[in-house]
Order: C-alpha cells, then structure tokens, then sequence
C-alpha cells in the first residue's frame, strides 16, 4: 500500500505497516497491518498475536479474515492501537500461525 513500510517478509507472507500517530496525544498510534501471500496457495486458519515490551498496551481489531488468499488476492488487514505509558522504545513481535494445504 502507498505510504506503507514492510516490516516483515518470510518465504510466504509479506507484512506492512501504516502507522498514524495521533496528533493530539503522541503517545497514541494506530497501526494497519497488510498481510499478503506470497504463494500460488491461500493459507487458510491464518492468526498473528503481536507482543509489545512493558510500558505499551495494545489492543487489537479482528482481522479482516482468517484466510489468505493466494498471490495477487487481497490481503488481511488488522488494525492494533498502541499507547505509551511513559517514555519507552517501541518494539513489537509477531507470532504467526497458519495451515498451507493440511500442514500446520
């Protein structure tokens, strides 16, 4: 997407970020994921749990599916909300989980 950053790419997937800061609290930021396949396969029972360090709370939004489609297809889009609770880095994790064909 335009203005999106890549933030992760494996061999099936590839990850980008739109980030908004909110301009009334600059502890505040919204985040739009795109996830989007890298295969000729949809990559069914799709799920992402992202982790941030102490000091951040995160919420997120249901994705926009739990299938993705396969090369060219739309992507997942899930939409996380992050606040500051003081004056701490940001880093995020990811763990993704996914079924390509019947293999988990």
């Amino acid at each position: 997407p335009k203005g999106a950053v890549r933030v992760m790419e494996t061999s099936d997937f590839v990850v980008f970020f739109e980030i908004k800061i909110n301009e009334n609290n600059q502890k505040q930021i919204a985040i739009r994921s795109s996830f989007y396949n890298k295969s000729k396969v949809e990559l069914t029972n799709f799920h992402v749990n992202f982790g941030v360090p102490e000091g951040w709370k995160i919420h997120s939004q249901p994705p926009t599916s739990l299938t993705l489609n396969p090369y060219g297809g739309a992507p997942i889009q899930q939409v996380l909300f992050l606040e500051n609770f003081g004056d701490f880095e940001l880093s995020m994790r990811a763990h993704v989980s996914f079924m390509f064909h019947s293999q988990k």
